[in-house]
């Protein structure tokens, strides 16, 4: 019998074809369950109809207790990063295999944050602002040449912001749960412990660690207040990861020289956010991770997984409990 696989995330249909094109499967585009605005009530009924056949979800935003409605799912592959977004699903109270999408949006983040560095490097908010109001003044940039990047979580995405900073000349110095000797793009590798090092040495500060209850209010006034004044933070992490008061004032007060976040604890951020009103802060929204090749991405981690439960072999990036992600 095939594998019913069920795709609660809308794809290309070019990609979706390179999924039924594997051989042992049937696949059911469920993506307009998970669509802000519901597709008819008959269309509704043959959706869910189709969800409770289903032995393979795939999945980016899920409805909450979508496991009551595919009582026969097997495995459960969540295209994001993190769990937090499938909490509520009831999946992993089930006790089946979970998957998550680490590692696919590696490159489009590690170029956005390239791309943040020499924003602030280059003062580009400052000149299109001053444009805007018909302005024409000084202004100090920099060279990124020999500055310290510090990258807090060293995953996917840490590692490659970590080989595009050294190809600019930049010296990396990075933080990882367990770590081993650093390769070859990165001056020092520490474990959390060092995170110290890089609040103090740091003249970019990246966050791109995951949500657990270890990194979660991780940087707060106490950790601003060991930058440099002259030091810039980027978040791609997790909006839980950073005291986004603590932030807005350290800017304000000149603390801290600059930031740019793509993360928030609450998103859309709200109107009433002190980031909002800050000086010296790019505020992105949550897009990082996009690209042309975005379907294509999302699909091959799933693709090479969905052949290895095919072939009982065992799975990849499987979301572990005890480390939270």
């Amino acid at each position: 019998m095939p594998v019913v696989v069920g795709m609660l995330t809308r794809i290309a249909p070019e990609q979706l074809a390179r999924l039924r094109a594997l051989e042992g499967v049937v696949v059911y585009d469920l993506s307009p369950l998970a669509e802000p605005t519901p597709p008819d009530l008959a269309t509704v009924r043959q959706l869910e109809s189709h969800l409770a056949d289903c032995e393979v979800l795939c999945a980016t935003n899920v409805p909450a207790g979508l496991a009551s409605r595919a009582p026969n799912v097997r495995w459960f592959h969540g295209t994001q990063a993190g769990i937090d977004a499938y909490r509520a699903s009831g999946f992993l109270e089930r006790g089946i295999p979970i998957t998550l999408g680490r590692g696919w949006a590696a490159r489009p983040i590690a170029e956005w944050v390239i791309g943040a560095i020499l924003l602030l490097a280059k003062l580009y908010p400052k000149w299109v602002n001053e444009q805007a109001r018909q302005q024409w003044a000084g202004g100090r940039i920099e060279e990124v040449l020999g500055q310290t990047v510090g990258i807090f979580g060293f995953g996917g995405i840490g590692q490659e912001t970590a080989r595009l900073a050294h190809a600019l000349g930049m010296r990396v110095i990075a933080c990882k749960r367990t770590p081993g000797p650093p390769p070859p793009t990165v001056a020092a590798l520490y474990g959390p412990e060092g995170l110290p090092i890089l609040l103090r040495e740091s003249d970019y500060l990246v966050l791109a660690a995951p949500a657990t209850p270890e990194t979660t209010d991780l940087i707060g006034a106490a950790e601003l207040a060991q930058m440099k004044p002259t030091a810039r933070l980027i978040n791609v992490g997790r909006g839980t990861i950073l005291d986004e008061a603590a932030l807005a004032e350290a800017l304000r007060s000149g603390r801290l020289a600059g930031a740019v976040l793509d993360v928030y604890r609450v998103e859309p951020l709200p109107p009433d956010s002190p980031l909002r009103s800050a000086p010296n802060v790019l505020l992105s929204p949550h897009r990082s991770f996009l690209s042309q090749h975005l379907d294509q991405r999302i699909l091959d981690p799933f693709l090479d997984n969905l052949r290895r439960y095919l072939a009982g072999e065992p799975l990849q990036q499987v979301y572990d409990p005890l480390r939270g992600y």
